[in-house]
């Protein structure tokens, strides 16, 4: 996931640095009788890259550091 530089104001007189970040994921699917369940494992920036994630009105906000989410979907029909 790439982020190139961006203007911290309007007048665009100051930037932060592009940055990039690494994600990855994977699922499983199966069935238990009638019913299809989904397992869903994502890590996000597992690099534990530091960056800015927003700017505006010179107001600026860190990025996530590394996260793993894990979710399980249940198809009843």
């Amino acid at each position: 996931y790439y982020v190139g530089k961006r203007a911290i104001n309007p007048e665009n007189s100051a930037y932060l640095p592009s940055y990039t970040l690494l994600n990855v994921g994977g699922s499983y699917t199966a069935e238990f009788g009638e019913t299809e369940v989904t397992f869903r494992l994502t890590g996000e920036n597992i690099t534990g890259k530091r960056y800015w994630s927003s700017t505006g009105g010179n107001y600026l906000a860190w990025g996530t550091p590394p996260t793993v989410k894990f979710s399980i979907a249940v198809s009843l029909f």
